[in-house]
């Protein structure tokens, strides 16, 4: 706490690896790959998606694909479960 009382950052240390993890990869990713996963992390369809970012089915595919290659995940559920809120 005494942290927080400097005007510092608290971060758990059970949170820290992940975080260190998820930022060390979304790096490499373009922003669009970035609006999409944040998209998939909230369960959207690629319908959803590609309404909400106004593209096409077909564009998202393409980010999806692209995500999976630079995270090293094969599917959605994976990409939920290692980076997903809930």
């Amino acid at each position: 706490m005494e942290k927080v009382f400097v005007g510092e950052t608290f971060i758990q240390k059970e949170l820290q690896t992940n975080l260190k993890e998820f930022n060390s990869f979304t790096d490499a990713l373009t922003q669009r790959e970035k609006d999409v996963m944040d998209l998939l992390l909230r369960h959207a369809s690629n319908d959803q998606i590609a309404n909400t970012l106004n593209i096409k089915k077909r564009a998202v595919e393409n980010y999806i694909s692209s995500i999976y290659e630079k995270t090293g995940i094969n599917d959605k559920a994976e990409l939920i479960k290692r980076f997903g809120q809930g």
